[in-house]
């Protein structure tokens, strides 16, 4: 198992939010908007928020693009090798 899949299993397993999440959660206390506000921009539920925040199950990468672009961001890509030999 890879360590990304790993620390992902482990993050799961203690509640802990994945680490983009926490960065736009963040974000959000920092322009003091609630979560109903940001809710109303994203054009989802305030309680959809507070799962995607709390790490209640996997969010879709349009989901996390509509959260950023809520918060006047945008997100972008970079795919780097692991340290792993793929067979």
């Amino acid at each position: 198992m890879g360590e990304a899949v790993r620390r992902r299993a482990f993050a799961k397993d203690q509640g802990e939010r994945h680490p983009l999440i926490q960065l736009l959660r963040d974000e959000r206390l920092e322009q003091n908007i609630y979560q109903r506000e940001l809710a109303q921009r994203m054009g989802v539920s305030q309680s959809r928020v507070n799962q995607l925040e709390q790490g209640a199950h996997d969010a879709r990468l349009s989901t996390i693009e509509a959260y950023a672009e809520a918060l006047g961001y945008s997100l972008e890509y970079t795919i780097v090798p692991t340290d792993e030999t793929i067979s």
